[in-house]
């Protein structure tokens, strides 16, 4: 039933703008139905908010078994990697350093051990030596204060038993560092 099909009383309800327990029953089987109808479609918004969520493996829900999982539950290494892809991209393009980050080798997906940054000079367009950052620097604090927010904790572990985490090979798109500055500017995590 389109928009323009449904009763005034009912559409008022759909809008709340009348209780749908002030309808008829004949009214609250129309309403109900219509309801389902517009509720069954996400949003842009919705959609963008949920893949937002999962994205930060955030949320409970259902496996395919029909389990209950959390989000962190589903998480990968390889969207921990797409996400630390992400965020290096950013702060290559936001501070001209390069980031790597560890992971201790019984790391959960939702961890790391450290992370590093440098500074590259290049000098002949080549780069020369790496300079680490102080804990004071600008990338630094960057990265420290995005990873919670994109759903990754810093565990700290023995250095010896480390390994660096393999990031996605591709380059982050526009679209997916945009999409990680607006999570990063709103401050969302668990």
């Amino acid at each position: 039933m389109s928009e323009q099909e449904i009763p005034e009383r009912i559409q008022a309800a759909l809008h709340a703008e009348l209780s749908p327990d002030d309808l008829t029953a004949d009214e609250q089987e129309v309403w109900l139905d219509a309801f389902m109808e517009k509720t069954a479609t996400l949003t842009p918004e919705a959609k963008a908010f949920y893949e937002n969520r999962r994205w930060l493996g955030l949320g409970v829900g259902l496996d395919e078994d029909g389990n209950l999982v959390r989000g962190r539950d589903t998480q990968t290494s390889e969207s921990r990697a797409e996400k630390l892809r992400v965020l290096a991209d950013i702060v290559e393009d936001k501070f001209g350093s390069t980031v790597w980050f560890e992971q201790h080798h019984n790391s959960k997906y939702y961890e790391i051990s450290a992370f590093h940054v440098f500074y590259m000079p290049a000098y002949g367009g080549e780069f020369d030596k790496a300079y680490i950052v102080s804990k004071t620097d600008p990338a630094r604090d960057f990265v420290e204060a995005a990873l919670p927010k994109i759903g990754i904790h810093v565990r700290s572990a023995e250095l010896r038993e480390t390994t660096f985490i393999e990031l996605r090979p591709e380059s982050a798109s526009a679209d997916e560092k945009v999409a990680m500055l607006r999570i990063l500017n709103r401050g969302i995590h668990d």
